[in-house]
């Protein structure tokens, strides 16, 4: 099997389990009783997030379909392609793990430390895409600045239409 072949069935199978958190998302929001004095309720979010998730795994399930439908997708490799230049990246367990202790700091900075959503959202921002993109000024600034904007924006929504207050 190749490696294009095991990316794409790993893809699929992805999607099936985003899908079936999106189900078990929908099935407890379905169960939350309706709203009466905001025109939303408590149901909105969890039945949003299920609309997105299964967006995006639609559209990464589409993908790997087409990967897969590609004619040229052998079970095996031609004799003559060396596997080791295919490879481009080799995965570093580092990053994960640096992500994941970033978003619990995320967490912390908003829960324990009470810092406003921008600036912690922000920082988060900049640590992961550092981590991800490689560490450069160019990386830094670019996820600072989306990061910063994406907050921004948000804490504006959520204190103007859904009168949430983040300080």
């Amino acid at each position: 099997m190749t490696s294009a072949r095991k990316t794409a069935l790993g893809d699929l199978a992805l999607c099936a389990a985003v899908a079936a958190g999106a189900a078990v998302l929908l099935i407890g929001a379905a169960g939350l009783p309706p709203p009466r004095f905001d025109p939303l309720g408590s149901a909105a979010l969890p039945r949003g997030l299920a609309v997105i998730m299964l967006a995006f795994a639609a559209w990464i399930a589409l993908g790997a379909v087409r990967r897969l439908a590609r004619p040229g997708m052998a079970e095996t490799p031609p004799a003559d392609l060396d596997t080791a230049t295919t490879t481009e990246t080799t995965a570093n367990p580092l990053r994960g793990v640096i992500v994941f202790a970033a978003l619990v700091a995320f967490v912390a900075a908003l829960d324990i430390f009470r810092l406003p959503l921008v600036v912690a959202a922000t920082g988060f921002m900049v640590i992961t895409g550092l981590v991800i993109a490689g560490p450069s000024l160019r990386s830094g600034v670019i996820y600072g600045l989306f990061g910063f904007a994406l907050s921004a924006l948000l804490t504006w929504v959520m204190s103007s239409f859904l009168y949430v207050s983040f300080g």
